[in-house]
């Protein structure tokens, strides 16, 4: 499953939903990502696509300094 490209996420949380944007490309065979959102950017670390499971991890400063843990199901463009 290919899942390089630019996703839209919207993230409920205790404040409110957060719009981001994540671009993830393949370098050498590992895939690395971005986040843009809340007007910072941050690197994605721990990325790893198991069948149709994406999973990483960031820190955001943002409205407020947390460490971010993702896991989501990729069916196809969505």
């Amino acid at each position: 499953m290919a899942v390089e490209g630019v996703w839209d996420l919207s993230v409920s949380t205790p404040i409110g939903k957060i719009k981001a944007v994540v671009e993830l490309s393949r370098q050498a065979g590992v895939l690395t990502g971005t986040a843009h959102g809340a007007g910072e950017s941050v690197s994605l670390s721990d990325i790893t696509l198991d069948g149709d499971r994406l999973t990483w991890k960031q820190a955001i400063t943002k409205p407020l300094r947390l460490n971010l843990a993702f896991a989501v199901t990729v069916d196809g463009d969505t």
